[in-house]
């Protein structure tokens, strides 16, 4: 659920421009992605590389598919927005562990104006996250 409309506005459709790697890795060129807020739900599809990935020929073996399909992240869920902090809980996702029953993940946001934020893991069902990738997204639409 949505909740303290104040603080900014994420119901949009948004791409990650910049990634920031826990070790301080700046990647000012991402890959694709689509990162989509509707008034009680998100969705996040993307490729988790620096590098462009491989193409998917018909003949690929099994340890190449699964290497292209390992860069890929997708969820879907409901999240729930607080002051300075987004809580994601999953419905569907690539990685059946983080859908699990009690999962989520709140993710550190703060937006710099109507079309940009700044999203980076803060904590999960697990406790506290000590260092997490942090994204910088811009408004789609």
């Amino acid at each position: 659920m949505h909740s303290d409309r104040n603080i900014g506005e994420p119901q949009q459709v948004w791409r990650v421009i910049e990634a920031t790697s826990p070790q301080g890795v700046k990647n000012t060129e991402p890959e694709p992605s689509v990162v989509i807020f509707t008034k009680a739900y998100y969705s996040i599809q993307g490729i988790e590389s620096s590098d462009p990935r491989p193409l998917l020929m018909p003949n690929a073996t099994d340890k190449r598919r699964a290497d292209i399909f390992g860069l890929y992240a997708a969820n879907s869920g409901t999240y729930q927005l607080r002051e300075g902090e987004i809580t994601l809980r999953r419905i569907v996702a690539k990685d059946p562990a983080i859908m699990a029953p009690g999962t989520f993940l709140i993710n550190a946001i703060r937006f710099d104006g109507r079309d940009t934020f700044w999203m980076s893991g803060a904590a999960n069902q697990n406790g506290p996250i000590a260092r997490s990738t942090a994204w910088k997204l811009t408004r789609l639409e």
